[in-house]
């Protein structure tokens, strides 16, 4: 059987009319599972008849959800996390309005069964903090692997926002200290690609507005590689990058035979 799974930062769904059409998007072009990433609005009002949607909200950072074809997938359990914040806010965070703020950050698994085949697969969406830089993150990602437990199952997919905020030419650097963290029992489903984020929108809670709009003046766009899927017993069968507008970030989709 065939399963698939999209990532999207929704940019705490400020420009909501565009995201929702962008989440009906998704479902046209076949999604089963969406693992969305500052999930700050009611998605289930755009979802179909049938789809369920599970949420993990936690104060600003960490709003975390997980929307899923129910006639397919049957949830079994679901366990949320909140990784130990940084003792005090980071330097770059100067740069924000969030200069005073410690923020917390987190992940929502949950496992499932597929309906009528009685295998399990383990879903997993975060969103990882840049602030404290790759150290923090690889800190994040430690306490995420001890937290998914030793339940067995027979796939699993780790997707999200993981924040590898780099210069492009060291993109490779902190992509494969992610995998490296990872372990050889995870597959990187999009190992090429350049960029899934970039600042032609931006949310004035961030206060980086001014900024964007300067480089918009020069015909440069801020592009970074931020989005990931990973997975583990799964064969892609097809992969993409939605170029949809309305948040910074580019959904990622991608279709896996069980």
């Amino acid at each position: 059987m065939k399963l698939t799974c999209a990532t999207y930062n929704i940019l705490h769904g400020y420009y909501k009319d565009q995201i929702f059409k962008n989440i009906k998007t998704l479902i046209e072009k076949g999604a089963d599972v969406i693992c969305i990433q500052e999930a700050e609005i009611e998605i289930e009002s755009v979802l179909p008849s049938g789809w369920k949607i599970e949420y993990f909200r936690h104060d600003i950072g960490c709003n975390l959800a997980i929307a899923w074809n129910s006639p397919m997938l049957d949830c079994k359990e679901k366990k949320t996390i909140l990784y130990q914040p940084l003792p005090k806010p980071a330097f770059m965070q100067r740069l924000t309005n969030y200069k005073n703020k410690i923020i917390p950050r987190g992940a929502i698994t949950v496992l499932f069964t597929f309906t009528g085949e009685g295998k399990t697969i383990r879903i997993t969406n975060t969103h990882l903090a840049w602030e404290g830089g790759m150290k923090n993150k690889a800190k994040e990602l430690k306490e995420l692997l001890q937290f998914r437990g030793g339940e067995k199952v027979d796939t699993e997919i780790l997707a999200g926002d993981f924040n590898t905020n780099i210069p492009a030419v060291l993109r490779r650097v902190e992509e494969r200290r992610v995998e490296n963290i990872l372990g050889k029992e995870f597959d990187n489903v999009f190992p090429n690609i350049k960029y899934t984020c970039d600042l032609s929108y931006t949310d004035p809670q961030d206060g980086l507005e001014k900024i964007a709009k300067f480089w918009r003046f020069f015909g440069v766009k801020l592009k970074s590689r931020l989005d990931y899927i990973f997975t583990k017993n799964l064969k892609i069968i097809s992969k993409e990058m939605l170029d949809l507008p309305g948040s910074d970030h580019r959904p990622l989709l991608a279709t896996f035979e069980v």
